[in-house]
């Protein structure tokens, strides 16, 4: 599917995109079905970006974008939050026992160290 979206997009060849997606996990209680989150950085747990930055070197949002999105989700009359997220791109990690370790020890130490 998304050599399918690349390939269309490359034939249209639009001025900018926009990709929105999908959360597959919240903390209970930090977040309700529906809304809007806008993360300000990434703990880049895929592997795959460590082709382009060390794992040391967190994903962090375009701040122009990041502004007109949540302006947009203002004047909308909605609401957002914000944070670090932690990405992956591993399949049924839940039985993981070396990935568990790692993301715990991100969460312990980068994401809920308040």
């Amino acid at each position: 599917m998304q050599q399918l979206l690349w390939t269309l997009l490359v034939a249209v060849q639009p001025k900018g995109v926009l990709f929105l997606g999908k959360c597959g996990g919240l903390k209970k209680g930090s977040s309700e079905i529906g809304n809007f989150i806008l993360p300000i950085g990434a703990i880049r747990g895929d592997g795959t970006s460590n082709d382009y930055f060390p794992p040391e070197v967190p994903a962090l949002p375009s701040f122009k974008l990041h502004k007109f999105v949540s302006d947009i989700i203002i004047e909308k009359q909605s609401d957002y939050r914000t944070g670090v997220i932690f990405t992956t791109n591993r399949r049924v990690w839940e039985h993981d026992k070396k990935f568990l370790k790692q993301r715990d020890y991100y969460f312990k130490n980068y994401i809920n160290s308040n």
